[in-house]
């Protein structure tokens, strides 16, 4: 029984502060899957598994497209790279070496 566990448990994904994250793209096989931050109370907009991985991971706002591929296990994978591969407004402005403000002109 806890060997049925530990693969579980070593798999999970912990997301934290989803709203403020700035836009990703992610493959994976043939699936390529948008993410892009939403205005608050717009809710979920996205197709599929797109949207029931966003549902679950507990985010209230956001945008998502899938491209290339309808294969729904391939779209939900794209879908998890996509959130791990989201950075922070605040760090996209300190890689680009400019102030925060700047990103929005």
């Amino acid at each position: 029984m806890s060997s049925s566990f530990l693969p579980t448990s070593q798999s999970l994904l912990w997301i934290t502060c989803l709203p403020s994250l700035a836009r990703a793209q992610a493959d994976y096989g043939a699936a390529t899957v948008m993410l892009r931050p939403a205005a608050p109370g717009t809710g979920v907009i996205a197709g599929g598994s797109v949207r029931t991985v966003l549902e679950m991971a507990g985010v209230e706002n956001a945008l998502g497209k899938q491209l290339r591929s309808n294969n729904a296990l391939n779209n939900a994978r794209a879908t998890v790279v996509a959130i791990q591969s989201m950075r922070q407004f605040s760090q996209v402005a300190l890689e680009r070496g400019i102030p925060m403000e700047e990103l929005w002109k």
